[in-house]
C-alpha cells in the first residue's frame, strides 16, 4: 500500500509560516545573501588580478638576491 506523500506536509506549513514571519530567520537570510554576494565578488576581483598578483610576485622574486 504505497501513501501519498505532498509537500509541504500539512504539519510543516505551520513552521514554514513561522519561519517567515521570525525576524531572525530574515536578517539570517540578508546575510546569507550579502555573504553570496561578497564571495562573487571576490572571485571576480581575484580573477581579473591574478595577472597582476603574478607580476608582482615575480619583480619581488627576481629582486631578492639569493
Amino acid at each position: 500500500m504505497s501513501e501519498r506523500v505532498c509537500f509541504p506536509a500539512p504539519s510543516a506549513i505551520p513552521n514554514l509560516r513561522a519561519l517567515f514571519w521570525d525576524r531572525k530567520g530574515i536578517s539570517a537570510l540578508e546575510y546569507a545573501v550579502l555573504a553570496a554576494i561578497v564571495i562573487v565578488a571576490v572571485a571576480a576581483l581575484a580573477t581579473q588580478l591574478d595577472g597582476a598578483f603574478e607580476k608582482v610576485f615575480t619583480t619581488v622574486i627576481d629582486a631578492v638576491p639569493g
